[in-house]
């Protein structure tokens, strides 16, 4: 591994490697700080040993630089082997502007940028697109636009044509070209190549891109997104507000049981945690479904739920698929992801009183959850005084079922879908403070 270039704003690295074709990557945005260690595609390249020059950029401005042109250089006369571009977002505005110049036999784009310039966006409905594109816009950038002499003759987009950003972007780069083909990829967003990951699945497209078969190279991008586990994670997730009986019918049928690296999928709680705050809104109590196919494709023991007899309490789950737990040494509440197995104590309600006490278990009895204070105390003698209620939230109001919120004296708990961490004195009654309640789960026997 060899740095090619190190300027100021570009960095060239090659990776040795046996293939007979030479990648050259350019690298997505948002890794500036890490353009000498991260380059799209390295840790493919380690185990399917392709050659690759990976390109990758110290101040995010779409590759759009005067040291380009060394860069150029550089690829032109480095190797006899045919060149192909790949890229994603703006690695892949990156591909479309420079395949050419490096004489690439053929270029790969993933949900590409036509152009940041702000004026070039003016007819682009995203106004808060415009607005971060402009914090990486700079005059030297006006004429930065895809044109038709910048496109390599074989040269294929990739994105997801319900993805409004990328339509746009796609639609444009089509009306200033007259040679580009295109691959519509459904229910993968804007990170398109994740739905295409896998060093096989990328061994496979870069094979296929060598000889460019156009035909070949869609059918084959298709068949691997319709598989992939990261899709129909997508598709489920998609389709959970209009159909939540049919998609976690889906998720707990027999045919999931056999998809390839299933784990994926099954291992991902906070995904299978929204599906059940999403399934909410259903009349049938769906999280039983959703448990038992979590047990039975993540265990190869013969783990199972107890009979629903038992099912006399309640957990909560938020917005982002955690469920509230408690932690009795710190008298605080979090939210924890993995729903099956949580490293605190899960907070319950009983089903029989709306309004009553959460509480959780401790050697076996039940302890009752209460304000003291500022802080959060807890006790097995149940009292009236302090506890923390459980009320219809803004949204069950406003026609959305199974909706509530926790309120204590000093406000209601609210949480942060990304640290976890909870207060009980948010003013609010929003999305942050809303909770779903389900039966609980957690109840297993070995079979």
């Amino acid at each position: 591994m060899t740095f090619l270039y190190n300027g100021e704003e570009i960095v060239v690295k090659h990776f040795p490697g046996e293939s007979e074709y030479l990648v050259v990557s350019f690298m997505f945005g948002g890794r500036t700080d890490f353009a000498e260690k991260e380059f799209f595609l390295q840790e493919v390249q380690k185990k399917i040993n392709i050659e690759l020059i990976g390109i990758s950029t110290k101040v995010g401005k779409w590759y759009i630089s005067h040291e380009m042109d060394d860069v150029i250089k550089i690829i032109k006369n480095f190797s006899n082997k045919k060149i192909i571009c790949i890229g994603v977002s703006m690695g892949g505005f990156g591909v479309l502007k420079y395949g050419r110049a490096f004489g690439a036999f053929s270029v790969l784009s993933f949900a590409p940028q036509w152009s940041i310039n702000p004026d070039d966006l003016i007819d682009n409905p995203n106004e808060g697109e415009r607005e971060v594109f402009s914090k990486n816009f700079s005059d030297n950038m006006s004429n930065m636009s895809i044109k038709n002499e910048d496109i390599s003759e074989r040269t294929c987009i990739v994105y997801d044509p319900a993805n409004h950003y990328d339509k746009y972007h796609v639609k444009k780069i089509i009306e200033n070209t007259d040679k580009i083909d295109t691959i519509k990829s459904f229910y993968t967003g804007h990170p398109v190549v994740e739905s295409l990951s896998g060093s096989s699945n990328m061994k496979n497209i870069l094979d296929c891109m060598s000889d460019y078969n156009f035909p070949h190279l869609r059918e084959l991008i298709t068949q691997i997104r319709r598989k992939h586990p990261e899709n129909i994670k997508r598709k489920i997730d998609f389709c959970i507000d209009k159909k939540p009986i049919e998609s976690i019918l889906c998720l707990a049928s027999k045919s999931m049981y056999n998809i390839k690296y299933k784990e994926k999928i099954f291992s991902d709680f906070r995904f299978l945690g929204r599906l059940l705050y999403r399934s909410s809104s259903s009349k049938i109590d769906l999280s039983k479904n959703i448990v038992e196919a979590i047990l039975k494709n993540n265990f190869s023991t013969g783990i199972k739920l107890k009979s629903e007899s038992k099912f006399d309490e309640y957990l909560f789950i938020n917005s982002c698929g955690g469920i509230l737990t408690y932690d009795p040494i710190e008298g605080k509440f979090q939210i924890e992801y993995n729903f099956i197995f949580p490293n605190k104590c899960p907070v319950f309600f009983s089903s029989q009183v709306l309004g009553g006490p959460i509480y959780f278990h401790l050697f076996g009895k039940k302890m009752f959850i209460y304000t003291n204070g500022n802080g959060i105390a807890h006790t097995d003698c149940y009292s009236e005084n302090n506890y923390i209620r459980l009320s219809p939230s803004f949204f069950e109001k406003n026609g959305k079922i199974n909706s509530f919120t926790l309120k204590t004296e000093h406000g209601y708990i609210s949480c942060n879908p990304e640290s976890g961490d909870v207060t009980n004195e948010s003013p609010r009654d929003d999305l942050w403070e809303n909770f779903s309640i389900f039966r609980n789960f957690l109840l297993f026997e070995i079979a």
